[in-house]
């Protein structure tokens, strides 16, 4: 099952995830490099923890809000690695 949420603001995307209770996987370009093996093992681990659920945030052109990046509970992902041969 794939639910989809859009947030207008940055306080309103804080604000859900802070409230989250499964894994948080935030897309950033800055976050870390995994090549697409890696990133599966690193996602499967995700959905055992969240009892298989997990939450991607994807900022928009502006990148994700400052208070996100210092959530502790967030981990950060680039895809980059993941797509450079496709």
């Amino acid at each position: 099952e794939l639910t989809t949420h859009w947030h207008k603001t940055d306080r309103e995307l804080e604000s859900a995830v802070a409230k989250e209770k499964f894994p948080v996987i935030c897309l950033d370009e800055r976050g870390q490099e995994l090549d697409s093996i890696s990133f599966s093992s690193f996602v499967f681990k995700r959905l055992e923890e969240g009892g298989n659920r997990i939450v991607f945030v994807i900022g928009g052109a502006e990148g994700l809000p400052k208070a996100l990046k210092q959530n502790p509970k967030s981990k950060f992902l680039s895809l980059s690695k993941v797509f450079e041969k496709v």
